[in-house]
């Protein structure tokens, strides 16, 4: 995962491609963990967005949705 693939270090921005899955949520939980900074998820639809947003309460920002994509980016933590 972020750890492991990335060596992701404190203050490093994290991309996780769908982030309302099980894996997705977990590599969100990991990268707050290690002070990663800021931290986007995508979410193929508004109710999982919703979902991100509810799971991840110190969500900083959510964006909509991205031009020709059925993509939604949401910042998930302040920075």
């Amino acid at each position: 995962m972020v750890l492991v693939k990335a060596a992701a270090r404190r203050g490093e921005s994290v991309l996780v491609h769908d982030g309302a899955s099980a894996v997705g949520q977990a590599t969100i939980r990991v990268a707050t963990h290690l002070g990663c900074s800021p931290i986007f998820a995508s979410a193929k639809d508004a109710e999982q967005r919703e979902l991100l947003l509810k799971t991840f309460p110190q969500a900083g920002a959510a964006a909509g949705t991205l031009p020709g994509s059925f993509l939604l980016f949401t910042k998930l933590s302040p920075g």
